[in-house]
């Protein structure tokens, strides 16, 4: 199986870690270099990402971060398409990897394409259905948006269902651990990318319908799962996590924004 680890050239201690991983769960894997947000022409930019869009998407733009980050994924699928690569292994390089994935690798690759593409478009092995961190970030940030609309009652609806979604997540991840492994389809992806398996057909359409950038990597399948009928598939318990030595040691929404003054103007 193609097997693609998104990695900066500089970050060389980042694939070290990488390389230590797979190599000890015999999965081959190439480097797939990164792009650069410094390296970013304005021109560039704008060829790539869409700022109007953005904003009406996200209620803001998107910074040079999360471009680069988004471009790295978008041109592994246009490398499937150009290659025919008819299933592809992508992880981003601080990932964690439990070793029992091994079990889950090794079901699929033994499936034939046909099956394949009747199985899944798209399987993580990172699925949790709230990221504690990013939930709160977020509920953060939607709270302040409906609280400045005066929409309270959404608001409530908003913060219930957030609820549940959490303690449903604690209790599938508990009976994952007792009844391992547990692979099911879910209605709906979350905002993860650390290592994911993609399908040549979900990568063409993906291509079809985000031909620029203007939302975040892990908010793609997100966005498009209904509009061209994702068949989302994850494995309970959550086997994939981000490693806390590579993690900026700052808030989520505050690591976008250190690029927030970049100019975009004409």
């Amino acid at each position: 199986m193609r097997t693609f680890v998104i990695n900066m050239q500089t970050a060389k201690e980042r694939l070290k870690f990488m390389d230590k991983q797979l190599s000890s769960l015999w999965i081959e894997y190439e480097v797939f270099p990164a792009f650069i947000w410094k390296n970013l022409t304005k021109e560039e930019i704008w060829k790539y990402y869409d700022k109007e869009k953005s904003i009406e998407t996200l209620w803001e733009e998107l910074t040079l971060w999360e471009i680069w980050c988004a471009l790295s994924h978008m041109w592994i699928y246009k490398k499937m398409v150009d290659d025919n690569i008819p299933i592809a292994l992508v992880l981003e390089d601080d990932a964690v990897i439990n070793p029992k994935i091994k079990e889950i690798y090794d079901k699929i690759w033994k499936k034939k394409i046909e099956q394949l593409n009747s199985y899944f478009d798209y399987m993580t092995m990172n699925y949790s259905l709230i990221n504690f961190e990013k939930f709160i970030n977020y509920v953060k940030s939607v709270t302040k948006k409906f609280i400045n609309e005066r929409k309270i009652f959404k608001l409530i609806i908003y913060l219930v269902g957030s609820l549940v979604f959490f303690i449903l997540d604690q209790l599938f991840n508990t009976i994952g651990n007792v009844f391992w492994p547990i692979i099911v389809p879910k209605y709906k992806p979350l905002y993860l990318t650390w290592w994911y398996f993609i399908t040549l057909n979900w990568a063409k359409k993906l291509l079809w319908v985000n031909d620029k950038i203007f939302v975040q990597a892990d908010l793609i399948q997100e966005l498009f799962y209904k509009k061209i009928w994702l068949k989302f598939w994850c494995v309970f318990p959550l086997l994939v996590k981000q490693n806390e030595v590579f993690k900026p040691q700052i808030t989520w929404r505050d690591n976008l924004n250190l690029n927030k003054n970049i100019s975009f103007e004409e």
